[in-house]
C-alpha cells in the first residue's frame, strides 16, 4: 500500500522522497505488458452503505415494485409457471386459473435471509442476493470474483439493481424461513405466499420407497386374488 506519508508512531521506515519506487520485471524472453493501479480502498460494508444511502450520489439503482410486477408477468408468460387450481371442474362460476413464479428469499452465498436484496441488471431471474455479502466475497482476490451467484454472469458492484418486490417478501416472510422454507410463489393477481418446505433428499428417498412397496403390495393382492377367483371346470367323462 502506498500511503501519503508514512505513519508518524513507526521507527521502522522513513520517509525520504515523496516518490514511490515500483520494480516489476520479467525473465522469460517473450514481450509482456505490466499495469499499475493506484486505488482507494473501500471497505465492503462502508461501500454498501453508500451504494444505499437514499438520495445520495449512488450508483445502485432501486427497481419500483410496479417496475417488478411487470418483470414477474414477463417471465411468467415467456417460463414455464405454476398453476395456482386443482380442480377439473369445467363450471363457468370457477376461479380464474393464477399463473405464479417463485423466487427464493435466502442468500445464496451465506445461506441466511437476505437483508438487502440485489441482482444483476442483465439477469433473467427473479431471485437476488444480498449486497453485504456479495461485497464481503469479493473484497479478497479469487478467481470466482465479481459472479452472480444464480446464474454465474460477472458483476461489478456498479451492475446490480435493488430489488423492491424481494424486499417486500423478506418483511412479510423473512422471519420464517429455514434451510428447507425459502422460496415464495409470486403470483399474476400481485399476491405472494410462503411456500411449504422443500422435503430433503432422505425424505424422498423414503417417499419412493414406500410408493414402490405399496405398488408391489398392490399386485400381490391383485395376482392373489385372480388365483382365488379362477374356475376349473370338471367335465364328465360321458358329457358331449
Amino acid at each position: 500500500m502506498v500511503h501519503s506519508e508514512w505513519s508518524s508512531t513507526s521507527n521502522s521506515l522513513k520517509r525520504v522522497s515523496r516518490f514511490s519506487t515500483v520494480e516489476v520485471g520479467c525473465f522469460d524472453p517473450e514481450l509482456y505488458m505490466f499495469s499499475l493501479a493506484l486505488c482507494k480502498y473501500k471497505s465492503p460494508i462502508a461501500l454498501a452503505k453508500e451504494l444505499l444511502a437514499p438520495g445520495g450520489s449512488s450508483v445502485l439503482r432501486r427497481v419500483s415494485l410496479e417496475e417488478m410486477y411487470e418483470r414477474a408477468q414477463k417471465l411468467m408468460n415467456s417460463n414455464e409457471v405454476i398453476l395456482d387450481g386443482d380442480s377439473d371442474d369445467e363450471d363457468d362460476e370457477q376461479p380464474k386459473e393464477l399463473k405464479s413464479i417463485r423466487f427464493s428469499i435466502r442468500d445464496p452465498i451465506t445461506m441466511g435471509a437476505l437483508k438487502s436484496p440485489v441482482r444483476g441488471r442483465n439477469c433473467r431471474h427473479l431471485s437476488c442476493i444480498d449486497l453485504n455479502s456479495f461485497l464481503g466475497l469479493n473484497k479478497s482476490p479469487s478467481g470466482q470474483r465479481w459472479k452472480c451467484g444464480y446464474c454465474e454472469n460477472f458483476l461489478s458492484y456498479e451492475d446490480l439493481e435493488h430489488c423492491a418486490l424481494t424486499e417486500e417478501a423478506c418483511k412479510r416472510f423473512g422471519s420464517q424461513i429455514t434451510n428447507l422454507r425459502h422460496m415464495v410463489e409470486f403470483r399474476e393477481d400481485h399476491s405472494m405466499v410462503l411456500c411449504k418446505p422443500v422435503r430433503s433428499h432422505q425424505e424422498r428417498a423414503r417417499a419412493k420407497k414406500l410408493a414402490a412397496d405399496a405398488t408391489l403390495a398392490t399386485k400381490e393382492s391383485s395376482n392373489s386374488r385372480n388365483m382365488a377367483e379362477e374356475v376349473v371346470e370338471l367335465l364328465d367323462s360321458d358329457s358331449e
